[in-house]
């Protein structure tokens, strides 16, 4: 690029699921521009969601892109 710099970007993922007492644990970390994002879903139901290490169990967000809108 003339005048500018190149942009790389990319998306790593990571799934892991656990039987854990009797209950699936499947957690997935994404990590995109710089953002880390991790969710933790107990049998199929979310129960956590980590964004950039801030917990958002209980505040609703959005996610579009990269952007993270929150109240």
């Amino acid at each position: 690029m003339a005048g500018g710099r190149d942009l790389l970007t990319f998306k790593k993922v990571i799934t892991i699921t656990e039987l854990i007492n009797g209950k699936t644990i499947t957690t997935h970390k994404i990590i995109e521009d710089g953002q880390e994002v991790k969710e933790v879903e107990e049998d199929g139901q979310l129960k956590s969601v980590i964004i950039n290490g801030r917990e958002y169990l209980n505040s609703y967000f959005l996610m579009v892109g990269n952007k993270i809108f929150h109240r």
